[in-house]
């Protein structure tokens, strides 16, 4: 970061070093009005090259820029005593466009690898600042977890907790709420999950919750029993999507569909908790408005509905 940075600064220096050797030369050289000229023009190529509409401006306005000086110095003083000025003027329009599309160049290729820099950073940064793991580690997560219970033949369970949509045309203040209660949220429901538990923010309104060894009826146990502290802490509440693996899905990608099938079931029934396979398992497990889509627990040992294997 910092060779870029010292890299940019010569570049820059070169910049302003041609620029005064070149004014003075050929200012020294013209005598007449049109001298003022060449200042004036070496500002308008440096300014073309930073801004750099297209690759090589500065090269472009510079010829330019020499084509007007001739054009200008012949308008007003005729041809007598042109050939040094209009040499002099050239040589520093050209090298000035040259340099300065350098720079431009340079400064354009630090910002990109900044960037790039940036989200790599980001990309592997397995945490957000809320504490949640971020979705594309989860994904991979739920992945790797499904594909263990396949083999050791134990239950996975994934969660989406949907939360109210924060509006893009929404004040400052309104943003901050929502994420301190988002940062909130994360921090209670960590404190109330296993280490073999994974949190993570799938979306801005949509919180994920993977749990090993948990059965849909043990984690809708788990999720009424933290509802109303939650609602009563922080003021949410919110509507969860609930999917089993190997009930519902067999494959990661199927399992989060599921939930979020779920998910917009009970958002738009006005359940707090649905799960299809608990919806379909009978009119004793029927879901009803504010309520959950499971009558009861159903936990199977361990209070979680963990499957002892």
């Amino acid at each position: 970061m910092i060779a870029r940075a010292t890299r940019v600064k010569a570049w820059a220096a070169f910049v302003a070093a041609w620029t005064g050797i070149g004014v003075g030369v050929a200012m020294y050289l013209e005598e007449g009005e049109s001298r003022v000229l060449v200042p004036v023009l070496c500002g308008f190529i440096v300014t073309a090259a930073l801004w750099r509409p297209i690759p090589r401006t500065g090269t472009i306005t510079a010829l330019f820029a020499a084509a007007v000086f001739a054009a200008l110095r012949y308008l007003v003083q005729g041809t007598d005593g042109i050939a040094q000025p209009l040499a002099a003027a050239s040589v520093t329009f050209l090298g000035l466009g040259l340099l300065a599309d350098a720079l431009a160049a340079r400064a354009e290729a630090d910002a990109l690898q900044r960037r790039h820099d940036t989200l790599l950073i980001e990309e592997l940064t397995p945490t957000s600042p809320t504490g949640a793991m971020k979705w594309q580690h989860a994904q991979k997560q739920l992945a790797d977890e499904i594909t263990r219970a396949r083999r050791y033949k134990y239950p996975v369970t994934l969660v989406l907790v949907g939360l109210d949509r924060v509006l893009e045309n929404a004040d400052d203040a309104t943003i901050e709420a929502a994420i301190r209660q988002r940062s909130e949220l994360v921090r209670l429901l960590l404190g109330r999950s296993r280490a073999s538990d994974r949190i993570s923010f799938r979306s801005e309104d949509e919180l994920a919750l993977v749990l090993p060894h948990t059965t849909a009826k043990g984690a809708v146990a788990f999720l009424e029993k933290n509802l109303g502290e939650i609602k009563v802490a922080i003021g949410v509440d919110p509507r969860i999507g609930v999917a089993e693996f190997p009930s519902d899905a067999g494959l990661a990608e199927e399992l989060v569909t599921e939930a979020e099938s779920a998910l917009e079931f009970g958002r738009a029934s006005g359940m707090r908790i649905v799960s299809r396979a608990l919806l379909m398992g009978g009119p004793e497990q029927a879901g009803r408005p504010g309520g959950s889509a499971a009558a009861g627990p159903g936990v199977q040992g361990g209070g979680r509905g963990v499957s002892q294997t």
